[in-house]
């Protein structure tokens, strides 16, 4: 046998792999791998395969081939056959009858950081500070002693990064570049040796059976904040699918590559949202197993049934809670949708035909000839699961336990030949995925939309990092739904930009003392102005930040301004809250300012 012949690369795929050879950049000095013993395997494929299919999700990659309906079946039974009929399909009971959140009467919204806090909780924090105040006396010798208020501040400051994006970390504390209200917060030293230290772990103390697993560095961290994802009441409509945390370095046993995504390097973690892009449960893909269980149905499938399995689970005697899952054609077969029935679950997603056997439907060609919004659908006997086919520009494959082609609508679309929107029929099935299926990348839109990447030589950073993005998503549709249940007018309610402001504002300021500044002196202010210039306003702290009590010490300044709570001039100001404020013998607007 002659030896198989390397991959072979399209021009654009060379210019995709060139563009992010710079995994041994780092934005943190003294920056290290943590895993000079350890030699990962080489990878024995270089990419993903491109299973296309006529779908409109046939952009999906996967990193093994999916066994079909067709092939030997995983568990070791017989295949079963389909009987598929043209009769209607009739839906079943699909009242939801699951939980769904109430909120108490006079409820008032709270501040960002409660909602924030439901998934970076105190434990989470204790981890961190313990882990990394071990790991620095290990490495140096010296304990850094940091504590959980310097880790929210971390975590404060990257948020307002997010809002500032510079070339690199260091940028914000350049003379030509500083930017105080992240370089104000700590020296630059102090921030890069935290996160130089930051560990979830002790190595030394991890046995063989831990370092089995692939995350083990970082696995702590990852079950306490999945365990505050599933205390999340769940949803009605969910929608499974992949997303990428950008990664370019060397750990290949996690590194995927999926051509054609925005970062198609990078590690890949299956998510389930609800259908406004909450995050309720997730798993980190670690690549191909080396020996498949005997339940498995397929890893698309594999992945629905595992993260559908933290849904609540119907009780005996008692009619069906009626959860319903969305997935692309990835993961969708009919041994998938069975299973699902079984436990009461619905099921629609899009499926590649050759996942379809003995399927009555008209042939794509045919429904070319007939033109955009021809539809057909076929019923299997024995389970009332639905096909549906649907051509518009091309052929589209549903399955689904929950809807058929009725009710159908008319919908407008653009035809590219004549220029102009032109009206076609559409299934009701259709119109269902669309509405419910984009949750996953709902929720990847809102974590790249002011967001910033810390390069580091440690993969397990760069996880940690998108887990704080994904909380802070999380945070902000919890306080968007808590608005809209009790019917706040819409420009009441913080956007994304405001809600991360004000965040960001408050895991540096509450509950901290003051920093006092290092280094050389600034020149602001140093060269004398030829005419007064009107001071620009200060902005007014955060209301849990004013009252928390903590370091808020009057300070005497040159400068005279007016008071904040009266009008009155003076030269008080708090040192914390940056606040001009009067204290004399017949005012005291520093306490009243600080109490009220």
């Amino acid at each position: 046998m002659s030896a198989s012949l390397p991959k072979k690369f399209t021009a654009q795929e060379v210019l995709d792999i060139l563009e992010v050879i710079d995994y041994n950049e780092s934005d943190l000095e003294n920056d290290s791998t943590d895993d000079e013993d350890y030699e990962p395997e080489p990878d024995k494929e270089t990419g993903t395969q491109d299973l296309s299919s006529s779908e409109s999700s046939s952009d999906e990659e996967v990193t093994e081939p999916l066994p079909s309906t067709s092939s030997a079946s995983a568990r070791n039974k017989k295949k079963k056959v389909y009987e598929w009929t043209k009769d209607n399909f009739n839906p079943p009971d699909s009242v939801f009858r699951g939980k769904v959140l109430e909120l108490p009467e006079n409820y008032e919204v709270q501040s960002p950081m409660h909602y924030f806090k439901n998934f970076l909780t105190d434990d989470m924090l204790e981890l961190i500070v313990k882990f990394t105040n071990e790991y620095s006396v290990e490495k140096s010798g010296k304990n850094i002693d940091t504590n959980k208020k310097e880790i929210e501040q971390i975590i404060g400051m990257f948020l307002r990064m997010g809002l500032a994006k510079m070339p690199g970390v260091k940028c914000y504390w350049e003379t030509d570049t500083r930017y105080d209200p992240v370089a104000g917060v700590m020296s630059r030293n102090r921030f890069q040796s935290l996160l130089s230290n930051l560990h979830f772990v002790n190595n030394n103390l991890a046995t063989n059976e831990e370092k089995s697993d692939k995350l083990w560095k970082i696995r702590p961290w990852l079950k306490l904040f999945r365990n505050n994802c599933l205390k999340v009441i769940a949803h009605e409509n969910n929608s499974i699918d992949e997303m990428m945390i950008p990664f370019k370095g060397k750990f290949s046993k996690l590194k995927q590559f999926i051509k054609g995504k925005p970062h198609p390097w990078g590690i890949k973690v299956w998510a389930r949202t609800s259908s406004a892009g909450m995050l309720c449960d997730f798993d980190v893909y670690q690549g191909k197993k080396d020996k498949k269980d005997a339940d498995s149905i397929g890893v698309g499938p594999d992945v629905v049934l595992q993260l559908s399995s933290t849904l609540p689970q119907n009780e005996p005697d008692k009619p069906s809670l009626n959860y319903k899952i969305f997935a692309d054609n990835f993961f969708t077969t009919l041994p998938l949708l069975e299973d699902l029935q079984k436990k009461g679950i619905h099921y629609t997603g899009t499926v590649r035909p050759n996942r379809l056997p003995g399927i009555l439907l008209d042939s794509e060609k045919n429904m070319k000839k007939k033109g955009r919004g021809t539809m057909d659908q076929c019923v299997e006997k024995s389970t009332n699961i639905v096909a549906v086919r649907w051509y518009d520009t091309k052929a589209v494959n549903m399955l689904s336990t929950l809807s058929g082609v009725e009710p159908s609508k008319t919908v407008n679309r653009f035809e590219k030949a004549k220029s102009a929107y032109v009206q076609v029929q559409q299934p009701a099935v259709i119109k269902l995925y669309n509405e419910s299926m984009g949750g996953v990348d709902l929720h990847n839109c809102f974590i790249a939309k002011h967001s910033f990447h810390i390069r580091s030589k440690r993969w397990y950073l760069y996880i940690f990092w998108q887990t704080i993005r994904m909380m802070f998503v999380n945070a902000w549709l919890s306080y968007r739904q808590a608005c809209q249940l009790i019917g706040m007018s819409k420009k009441d309610v913080l956007n994304q930009r405001n809600f991360q402001t004000k965040l960001a504002s408050l895991l540096i300021n509450l509950h901290a003392h003051t920093q006092k500044k290092r280094g050389r002196p600034s020149l602001e202010g140093a060269t004398a102005s030829p005419s007064r210039k009107k001071s620009a306003l200060r902005p007014m702290p955060e209301p849990e930040v004013r009252t928390d009590g903590f370091f808020h010490f009057p300070i005497k300044t040159e400068d005279r301004q007016r008071c904040k709570l009266c009008s009155m001039k003076t030269n008080n100001i708090c040192e914390k809250c940056k606040v001009y404020l009067c204290y004399t013998e017949q005012r005291n607007c520093f306490r009243s300012f600080h109490v009220s």
